[in-house]
């Protein structure tokens, strides 16, 4: 893609915002679809923009590191942590100037995790594919040991993937049904940006809905979790 870095990612904010028009749109799904790099840069302006918009939560929020004081963040806004998670998960090392290098980073890849542990999924995209892929990625997290616990934590246009009629739906309740250490959350206020455009959503009663997307992410890192980021992936 012969475009300067800044002028490349302006293009990816706009397509990720929906701004371009249709002859624009297909041009960059084009560039997607023959380049690899361009579809990384995409699902991370996608994370930070679903972070982003999961940030305006009611109160603060706290994260515990080696090099941080070790009392909770209490007086830290709610923004000024998400900024924080942010801009590491940007740089894809969250912890890796937090937490002694020695320890886990908290933020790996869909199938890197080997050992059993903790792990949240994180899901903005209402990708079939990309569902797909993280139900498979639960299942092979699940597999490597009976201490494995997994929660998927859904925002943004994934929410829907999560009603009672979604075409996962059959798949997540056989899930929950074979097991108890998988957990199904959707962004409270998420739910309520559908709402606020005039959309229900009618989610699978076990779906818990108690925290926003930011203060999940933070609360399950601060137990010492890990945290997967789920590729929003292009079709093509």
């Amino acid at each position: 893609m012969n475009m300067l870095p800044d002028q490349q990612i302006e293009l990816l904010n706009a397509y990720a915002d929906g701004q371009l028009d249709e002859a624009r749109r297909l041009t960059v799904l084009k560039q997607l679809a023959q380049d690899a790099h361009l579809r990384r840069q995409l699902a991370d302006i996608q994370l930070l923009k679903s972070l982003v918009n999961s940030a305006y939560a009611p109160h603060s929020v706290s994260m515990k590191s080696a090099n941080l004081p070790r009392h909770r963040l209490g007086a830290m806004p709610a923004m000024a942590a998400s900024l924080l998670v942010m801009l590491s998960l940007s740089l894809g090392w969250l912890g890796h100037a937090l937490w002694p290098t020695s320890e886990v980073p908290p933020v790996i890849s869909m199938g890197a995790a080997k050992t059993s542990g903790n792990y949240l999924l994180q899901m903005s995209a209402g990708n079939v594919v990309a569902w797909q892929q993280s139900i498979a990625e639960m299942q092979r997290l699940l597999s490597l040991s009976p201490q494995v616990n997994v929660e998927l934590l859904v925002n943004e246009e994934a929410i829907a993937m999560l009603s009672n009629d979604s075409v996962v739906s059959d798949q997540l309740k056989q899930l929950l049904a074979q097991t108890h250490r998988v957990t199904l959350s959707a962004c409270r206020q998420g739910l309520e940006r559908w709402r606020e455009r005039g959309i229900s959503v009618k989610l699978m009663p076990e779906v818990e809905t108690s925290r926003s997307a930011l203060e999940e992410i933070v609360h399950r890192i601060d137990e010492g979790w890990h945290l997967v980021p789920v590729p929003s992936l292009v079709p093509v």
